[in-house]
């Protein structure tokens, strides 16, 4: 390497950073916003006890979901540029993806009234009662590969909401610790690779069009499949080692 490279290579290189745009200071704010409120029920809990009146005032008064519209609201209010445009306009919104949006929100409700019905309970006696699951491994497994399957078409939060209530009283009638198979069962829910409304990155990357759906759905397969054996063998091999088996 020459001299003339060398120097280039080590002289001091100048800051090309540039200062955030007016509609990044406004999203920051919004996003700010949100998770200042979202973080409040938690700090307030942990400073004066969870029963405190100060932890019972903060919950009851104002709603997370409130709190997200009102934020969202705000991109339509808080400016954007200097020429007075708005973070986020109308005809931005119209073409954001709400189906994906709703069917995330209808597999939360959807895992909240299999549980709150006991439809979940029931399901999970009558797979004890008609397969007979014999051995740990077996049940883990099983466990994991529904919550993928779920996590697939429902959100993470549902698709744990529906097979922990369904691998509990496999794992009781079965004669085994259920501790295991349900914290297998929640690692699962976070594995679904397939398709774009099977996690929020997933939806991303579709959006931006460089990986085509065909090829999400064909490696996404794969990462499932080798997912739901390491986990199965992960869980099961760890837990008892950390007490909770």
């Amino acid at each position: 390497m020459s001299r003339t490279a060398r120097s280039r290579l080590h002289a001091p290189r100048a800051c090309s950073a540039r200062p955030p745009l007016h509609g990044e200071r406004s999203t920051l704010f919004a996003f700010c916003l949100v998770c200042a409120r979202w973080l409040t029920p938690s700090v307030v809990s942990l400073t004066f006890g969870v029963d405190s009146s100060n932890a019972t005032f903060v919950a009851g008064h104002v709603d997370d979901g409130a709190v997200a519209v009102i934020a969202a609201a705000l991109l339509f209010v808080l400016p954007g540029s200097k020429t007075g445009a708005r973070v986020l306009t109308w005809e931005q919104a119209v073409r954001i993806d709400w189906g994906v949006i709703v069917l995330v929100g209808a597999g939360i409700v959807l895992g909240g009234l299999l549980s709150s019905t006991g439809l979940a309970d029931l399901v999970g006696e009558t797979l004890s009662h008609n397969l007979g699951f014999p051995s740990l491994f077996v049940i883990t497994l099983f466990a994991v590969a529904m919550a993928i399957l779920l996590s697939e078409k429902t959100s993470n939060t549902a698709a744990v909401a529906i097979v922990v209530p369904v691998v509990v009283p496999i794992a009781m009638a079965a004669g085994i610790n259920p501790i295991i198979p349900a914290v297998a069962g929640v690692f699962g829910g976070s594995f679904g690779f397939m398709v774009p409304i099977a996690q929020i990155p997933n939806a991303i990357v579709d959006g931006s069009g460089v990986v085509p759906t065909k090829r999400m759905l064909r490696t996404g397969s794969v990462f499932d499949v080798v997912g739901c054996i390491l986990i199965a063998i992960g869980v099961v091999l760890w837990l008892p080692h950390l007490g909770l088996g």
